[in-house]
């Protein structure tokens, strides 16, 4: 699966839509990600309120652990569905979450009364946004909140008497919101380093000036809004910065937003057009860069206001940058989680936004398995009538079909033909299909790829030899079965052209195949797929591997004979290898035992050991691997055979009997030097 750390990176760059269906993709998904959709839980209706509440208090128990922040932000269009029933409902959410740290509520003063009265809240807040609402409940919880380090205090129709705020509430207090009033009580003696006034008159500068002085620690950030200043703006900017000279010596950050009137606005198309009626505003420029000039330590400066009209000039109007758009997940993240994801779990990932679709779509067609009616007319179709450059994308296509009517394949082999057509990137075709639909495919078919392996039953049709004769590329050749039966002797290549695949490598087919494929070409792994090799044909077929114009490197077959033959078997087999100067660096044997043989273990079990116990290794100097294994063999001899076959130092008598032998596997059992 995909690691949690790669998981999370992964969360990094996605939306709160994209989280939610990435926890639906799987359990595991879903484990890894829940908490996160419940770290940060903004409400804005009565409905995902009530849902939410309803969660935590009738959900999983471990679900109220998650919540690090809530914002409760009701619409005024919902203000008359905050009804008390809801309200208690949001208090007993809240006394369910233990590790809040960050609230915003923006409730009505009766709904306040309600959420606070006689409540006991089990969290310590670090920042808490609301208004300040009259309710003695509320106050009392203000005062317990002794590790908030931010608050901002919004408008309350009806505000809470101060004088119920002890004066050693809040000793952490780092950073304030609010209108004058409520500052002029809080910033005494609490260590603020950010102070923001939403509302000051020009009647208050020296009071505010004054104010900011009182504060325990320097106060680095400074936020001001100015009400109302009609005339003379710019004058009323620098008699704001001549009151605070006796703070200037600390602030880093000074912000001054000028909230107009909206006749103001109203009556002209902009605030420029008004600021060039006042010639003696632009004046107060240069005497405003010299107030400014006189705080030692700033390093921003910004001069706005709340009501922004394009064509203000920069140096009045300062814009805001954009909201911070996210960021792309990075490719390289991408392809690992390609590499980790089963394809089903990738397919969801491209449903979650454009960027992830158009990322993982040619991942998704790079590598296509199609096992059924449904999936291969729906690639078939998408080829075919899709967007052109999906036909680019396809890598490997494994067409293997199972339980599909003979008269289904039929009606999809001009689908498949059609779409194998427009496919000119492909170099690893797969057609497990019966022989006739495989006909169908290839009947006055041009195809555009240059195939590097290729995979399908031998058919006796012209346009297929062809096929085989143009794909000059192809290294690696496996012959499959018919699916509707076993290799036909006939269909084997008679008298192959001298220029038929040349670069070949590899190859997987039944002894006839084999003959008439492997002399003069440089084929180093050679396999008879299921297909068993007769005893009688070992010393021709040891003699048709000599013809390789280069050496096997690895040589897989399937012998079958009764139990007490086998040691002779192996030996002959060995034997004829030797005689032919044929030894490859991995070989593999697959013991196919006869149908009538007896499933009693107790009756195989002797020859299978005497087998290894004779075996004439010595004859195969070069070797590096050796597997033995059965096919349709009784269960209980592989049981019995592992667990005994160590007390028998089997493969320390390989190895003094092969010096070059690293790694031997019997039955399952792997051993290694």
């Amino acid at each position: 699966m995909l690691p949690l750390d790669l998981v999370y990176s992964i969360t990094d760059h996605c939306s709160f839509e994209d989280l939610t269906l990435l926890c639906l993709l799987d359990k595991y998904f879903y484990r890894a990600t829940i908490h996160l959709l419940y770290k940060h839980v903004h409400l804005e209706d009565t409905k995902s309120t009530g849902l939410f509440c309803r969660t935590i208090v009738e959900g999983r128990p471990d679900l109220r652990a998650y919540p690090k922040a809530i914002v409760l932000c009701t619409p005024w269009s919902h203000l008359k569905e905050m009804n008390t029933p809801l309200a208690n409902s949001i208090r007993a959410a809240l006394e369910l979450t233990p590790n809040l740290v960050d609230l915003t509520l923006s409730v009505t003063s009766s709904n306040f009364t309600t959420m606070f009265k006689d409540a006991h809240y089990p969290f310590l807040l670090r920042s808490f946004t609301g208004p300040l609402h009259a309710s003695a409940g509320f106050a009392d919880f203000l005062n317990s909140q002794t590790f908030v380090e931010e608050i901002n205090v919004l408008p309350a129709p009806r505000g809470l008497s101060l004088q119920r705020i002890r004066s050693n509430a809040f000793p952490k207090l780092q950073s304030l919101s609010s209108n004058f009033q409520t500052l002029c009580h809080f910033i005494p003696s609490r260590p603020l380093s950010r102070v923001k006034c939403t509302r000051l008159l020009t009647s208050e500068f020296e009071a505010f000036g004054e104010l900011l002085s009182r504060s325990a620690s320097p106060v680095r950030q400074l936020e001001i809004t100015l009400v109302r200043p009609r005339s003379a703006m710019l004058s009323v900017v620098q008699d704001l910065l001549d009151k605070l000279q006796g703070v200037s010596s600390s602030i880093e950050h000074l912000s001054i937003a000028l909230s107009f009137p909206l006749d103001f606005v109203s009556r002209h198309s902009s605030i420029y057009a008004r600021l060039k009626q006042r010639r003696s505003t632009f004046d107060g420029f240069s005497e405003l860069r010299t107030a400014v000039s006189k705080f030692p330590l700033i390093k921003s400066f910004y001069l706005e206001h709340e009501r922004c009209v394009n064509d203000i000039p920069p140096e009045f109007c300062h814009s805001r940058p954009p909201p911070c758009i996210m960021a792309p997940l990075p490719t390289d993240i991408i392809r690992c989680i390609a590499d980790y994801c089963p394809p089903y779990s990738v397919c969801s990932l491209a449903l979650l936004n454009k960027e992830f679709s158009d990322t993982f779509t040619p991942l998704l067609y790079t590598d296509v398995k199609l096992g059924n009616r449904k999936s291969i007319d729906t690639f078939c179709n998408s080829i075919i009538s899709g967007r052109p450059e999906l036909r680019n994308y396809p890598r490997v296509i494994s067409f293997s079909p199972k339980k599909t009517l003979i008269k289904v394949l039929y009606t999809l082999a001009t689908l498949i033909r059609q779409a194998l057509s427009l496919t000119a990137n492909l170099v690893d075709l797969t057609l497990l299909l019966p022989s006739k639909v495989i006909k169908i495919i290839f009947r006055n078919a041009q195809y555009h790829f240059t195939l590097q392996k290729f995979s399908s039953p031998l058919i006796t049709n012209a346009r297929f030899s062809r096929f085989l004769l143009e794909q000059s590329e192809i290294q690696e050749l496996i012959i499959l079965r018919d699916v509707r039966g076993t290799i036909n002797v006939g269909t084997s290549i008679r008298n192959p052209d001298k220029k038929l695949l040349p670069k070949l490598h590899s190859i997987s087919a039944n002894y006839d195949t084999l003959r008439s494929i492997i002399p003069g070409r440089p084929i180093t792994s050679v396999s008879t797929g299921v297909s068993i090799l007769e005893v009688p044909h070992f010393q021709s077929f040891g003699a048709l591997l000599a013809q390789s114009s280069v050496r096997i490197v690895s040589f897989s077959l399937c012998i079958s004979c009764a139990p007490f033959l086998l040691s002779a078997v192996m030996n002959h087999l060995f034997g004829t290898l030797e005689e032919n100067h044929v030894v490859p660096q991995n070989l593999a044997v697959t013991i196919v035992f006869p149908e009538r043989m007896s499933p009693n273990p107790q009756l195989l079990f002797p020859h299978i050991q005497e087998c290894l116990q004779l075996m004439k290794l010595s004859a195969l100097t070069g070797l590096e691997q050796l597997v033995i294994a059965g096919r349709e063999c009784p269960a209980l001899l592989e049981l019995e055979f592992y667990h005994t076959i160590t007390d028998l130092s089997i493969f320390t008598l390989m190895t003094e009997s092969c010096s070059t032998l690293k790694r031997v596997s019997i039955f399952g059992k792997d051993f290694e030097r």
